[in-house]
């Protein structure tokens, strides 16, 4: 089920919060472009209302598309959806 009003802070590697994501009510959340590297994590912040909040960080990368037209995968659980961005 989608659950809407979920707040995330983004964090980069030297762990200063950079953006937030709120769930909207299909449990969707986009943040602005962020630069390639490593070392990003989200942070639950605000649980939606009757859940527990997860303060479990959840790590990801923000890479190219791979050469096969694949985009990398991450096995925590985050999903990434990619939008075509002219970065060299």
């Amino acid at each position: 089920n989608p659950l809407a009003g979920a707040v995330f802070g983004i964090y980069n590697s030297a762990n200063i919060r950079i953006g937030e994501l709120k769930t909207n009510a299909d449990g969707y959340a986009k943040s602005g472009l962020l630069p390639y590297g490593d070392g990003y994590y989200l942070l639950e912040e605000k649980a939606p209302e009757g859940y527990v909040l997860d303060a479990v960080p959840h790590y990801f990368a923000v890479a190219k598309q791979q050469e096969d037209g694949k985009c990398p995968t991450f096995p925590n659980g985050v999903t990434v959806w990619y939008q075509s961005a002219d970065y060299t």
